[in-house]
Formats: structure tokens, C-alpha cells, sequence
């Protein structure tokens, strides 16, 4: 048990001999259920020109879908699945949501999660939400874009 606005160390993540100059870490929170709580991607180096090696990353595709809406109280939301349809990992994932009529960000916008990090073939949902008052028109689009992501946007499915 951790109190509260405390730290603790829990573990150290090593850096074995056999690992390339420069990889990703995952760690991952989970609760005794195994229930994810927290989940945190890096890119690790041995030596700062190894981070090179990130401008090389190939392109790859991110698809978002809007999976569902709230338009309850006074907040707005959305939750958006995106998928890395690509070979490579999809490199700090921003995703923005935009008014449909006027393509302007929606402001002031809580994330529950940004700038992801998605393997080959993984998948996560983001929740979305904004003060009703922020998108005049009611109607969001999803835009995403990435380090190596080329910009798409997309509406209701």
C-alpha cells in the first residue's frame, strides 16, 4: 500500500545487454483483478544518438472510429477506438477533436488519454469530453495524427 501523495519504488527495469541500442518499454498498472489502471510506453537509448533511430520509423496507418457519444448535463463526449492498421508502431498518436462546420478544435477538451503509442495491430479507446457550450454546431469529428501517422479524420461511424 502507497499512502497518499507518496512514492514508492516498486521495481527497477533493467537494461539487458541484449536489447538494441534503442526500444520501447511498456509498463503497465494493473489491479488485483488485473484490470488495467495506468499504462506507459517510453523509448529507451543506451546513448542519445541512438534516438536517431525514431526518423526512421516507417509510416504506418491509425483508423479512429467515434464509438459512442454523451450529450448529457452540461459536458459533451465521445469515445474513439483507434487502430494501428500498420507494421510498425504508431508513434506518439495525438488525437483532436474538431466542430464537423467549421474544423476548428473544440476547446477546452479533457482526454483521458493522448499521445498513445500503439503496436502493430493494437487498438485503444479514448474518451473525449468538452462543455456542451464548446461545439456549437453539436457535431464533433476526430481527428489523428502521429510521429510517423499521416493526419485522418473521421465522424460518426
Amino acid at each position: 500500500m502507497v499512502a497518499a501523495s507518496s512514492t514508492t519504488t516498486a521495481f527497477s527495469a533493467g537494461r539487458p545487454d541484449d536489447l538494441p541500442g534503442f526500444h520501447l518499454l511498456r509498463l503497465r498498472l494493473v489491479d488485483a483483478r488485473g484490470g488495467l489502471l495506468a499504462e506507459n510506453t517510453y523509448w529507451r537509448y543506451r546513448e542519445p544518438a541512438h534516438m536517431r533511430a525514431l526518423n526512421q520509423v516507417e509510416r504506418t496507418r491509425v483508423s479512429a472510429e467515434i464509438t459512442g457519444t454523451d450529450r448529457s448535463g452540461a459536458r459533451r463526449g465521445l469515445t474513439a477506438r483507434l487502430r494501428n492498421r500498420g507494421t510498425t508502431v504508431a508513434a506518439m498518436v495525438r488525437v483532436s477533436p474538431l466542430d464537423s462546420a467549421t474544423g476548428d478544435r473544440v476547446l477546452p477538451t479533457l482526454y483521458g488519454d493522448n499521445y498513445l503509442w500503439l503496436l502493430p495491430g493494437e487498438s485503444r479507446d479514448v474518451t473525449l469530453s468538452w462543455p456542451a457550450s464548446a461545439l456549437a454546431s453539436g457535431r464533433p469529428v476526430v481527428r489523428v495524427d502521429g510521429h510517423n501517422v499521416p493526419t485522418t479524420t473521421t465522424g460518426r461511424a
